[in-house]
């Protein structure tokens, strides 16, 4: 028998065999090519949805809750020569004249840079007008030249959870004609969330939408597209171009105690600013102002006052349940060194749920309305209380019985402004009136 008829009837034998590692061959080679084509689409369309959603996006700076300057975007571009798109985005509820309601609506406000990361050019709008991408025009039926209410939740420096933060709608409505709709292709399906739902999205100038709530264009959030820059490198330039108006802080002097003060535009200053200055050893001094509802001396009381915490001032070395009072106070009262005082205040929670504590100070001193005793600069800039011409008046964000406000009350308001009444250990201010908002209203350094 030769080689060829052995192979043959070899082959004839195991026929059943070989007839199965074929199939199997061919379901194996089926499976994988089929594997290979799915992942190259599944790839391809992750891909487009990405570009979709992000156009030429790399890295994103977003803040959480804080408003910055949109002039940081030019300064960064200027040092570091990278094309850097800022924008303002806030939750909106928009409805059609239909009645249709959309209530999860997310509003951006662009400028010509943001076109040129989504590769994209947009018609020029005029005064109330405004784009709309394909989802909302569906979900709206909505086509151009179509009217859109747009409440837009209204923000501001100062967070909604703060202490002493204005009663007032907390929304802007709008009245816009449909200008322009735009698909996906368009950057329309912008979204920063990782979620692969389609957003409802409405584009309107950063100007216009930034002048609703801010004194000047403010965004919350920078894109920048493809660099050469890592992440590690962008921060650096970030950290090179930013200033203290961009973190919403502001120094000021005080030459009659020869010192300068930090403060923000968020009233509250919180652990990470005085821990970089701890670390560039500016040796800074905490300082927390609080409205009190009331204080209290046996069956004698006075509403509303201000008491403030200066800690390291030598003047007051005061222990955790003293109090220093001003003479004002102290006559108001009828108190006198030793006396046990009751101060009552409010502490406001989550979603501004208020509740009414109290503590108990001992007087360790009465103080002349002088020196740093005569601060009104020692109260914060609360927004309803800043230059309001009498208490009565006060929009402070709580709860107020103004029917418990003297003349003589509003006597002082108008002599002494927010000077405060009385000071406790800066200790005790922080475990009563802290929060995840900061723990001080106030920075102060000496400068002599």
């Amino acid at each position: 028998m030769n080689k060829t008829k052995l192979i043959l009837k070899s082959i004839k034998h195991y026929k059943t065999s070989h007839l199965l590692v074929l199939i199997g061959v061919i379901i194996s080679t089926a499976v994988l090519s089929g594997g290979l084509i799915i992942g190259d689409s599944v790839g391809y369309s992750l891909r487009k949805i990405v570009s979709q959603k992000l156009g030429n996006t790399e890295h994103v700076l977003q803040t959480q809750g804080r408003y910055f300057p949109a002039k940081l975007a030019d300064r960064i571009r200027t040092t570091s020569d990278v094309l850097v798109a800022p924008i303002l985005q806030l939750k909106a509820v928009a409805s059609a004249e239909s009645g249709v309601r959309l209530p999860n609506v997310q509003v951006v406000g662009y400028d010509a840079r943001f076109q040129q990361i989504g590769n994209t050019q947009w018609n020029e709008l005029n005064e109330d007008e405004v784009i709309v991408n394909s989802k909302v025009a569906t979900d709206l039926q909505l086509v151009v030249g179509d009217q859109l209410l747009v409440k837009i939740e209204k923000n501001g420096f100062v967070s909604r959870n703060a202490p002493f933060v204005p009663d007032q709608e907390n929304t802007v409505s709008l009245r816009l004609t449909v200008a322009q709709i735009i698909d996906a292709k368009s950057f329309g399906n912008f979204n920063l969330k990782t979620d692969q739902i389609v957003p409802h999205n409405v584009f309107l100038p950063i100007e216009e939408l930034s002048g609703l709530m801010f004194p000047s264009t403010y965004a919350n959030v920078l894109l920048f597209p493809e660099s050469r820059f890592t992440a590690d490198g962008l921060n650096w330039q970030i950290k090179n171009a930013w200033t203290l108006n961009d973190l919403n802080l502001a120094l000021r002097d005080i030459s009659a105690l020869e010192q300068t003060e930090l403060i923000s535009d968020r009233i509250f200053i919180d652990d990470l600013v005085i821990n970089t200055l701890n670390e560039a050893k500016l040796q800074p001094q905490n300082v927390f102002t609080y409205l009190i509802n009331e204080v209290q001396n046996q069956n004698k009381s006075t509403p509303y006052s201000f008491v403030s915490a200066i800690e390291g001032n030598r003047a007051l070395e005061l222990e955790h349940n003293q109090i220093a009072i001003n003479s004002w106070l102290a006559k108001d009262l009828n108190a006198k060194i030793g006396d046990t005082l009751s101060l009552k205040y409010f502490i406001v929670g989550s979603l501004r749920k208020m509740h009414e504590d109290s503590a108990k100070f001992v007087v360790k001193s009465v103080l002349e309305i002088k020196g740093f005793a005569a601060d009104t600069l020692l109260m914060p800039a609360f927004e309803g209380l800043l230059g309001v011409e009498q208490c009565s008046d006060w929009e402070a964000g709580i709860p107020m019985d103004f029917s418990t406000i003297r003349d003589k009350d509003e006597h002082y308001w108008d002599t002494y402004k927010g000077t405060p009444k009385a000071f406790v250990a800066y200790s005790a201010a922080k475990e009563l009136w802290g929060s995840n908002l900061g723990n001080r209203t106030a920075i102060r350094f000496r400068t002599k």
